[in-house]
């Protein structure tokens, strides 16, 4: 396991006996460069995996038919927590859970 990045969810790998793992990785909070950090590792790792398949979700705000750069992608994505926040004020954005996940939104 470690941690990209202080607002970064913790990468871990773990495998299972049959070899494989299955992992996610929040970057919002971190920025565009620290995700594009992290897909860097994992191309890094690719060659000691017969089969690794990375699912970005950042290329799907991408691939939504507006013509945007990740930066603005990420701002899009954290534009629209924020909405969250106007909506439930009482809610806590970034909240960081005991199992090192980060929440968007809580309350």
């Amino acid at each position: 396991m470690f941690f990209p990045h202080v607002d970064c969810e913790p990468v871990h790998l773990r495998f299972t006996r049959t070899r494989r793992f299955s992992e996610f990785c929040k970057t919002q909070f971190a920025g565009p460069s620290v995700h594009l950090q992290v897909l860097e590792f994992l191309e890094r790792l690719s060659g000691h995996f017969s089969n690794l398949i990375v699912y970005d979700e950042a290329e799907d705000i991408l691939a939504e038919g507006e013509d945007m750069s990740l930066d603005e992608a990420f701002d899009k994505a954290l534009a629209f927590i924020k909405d969250g926040l106007l909506e439930y004020p009482d809610a806590q954005m970034k909240v960081r859970l005991p199992s090192g996940r980060i929440a968007d939104l809580i309350g």
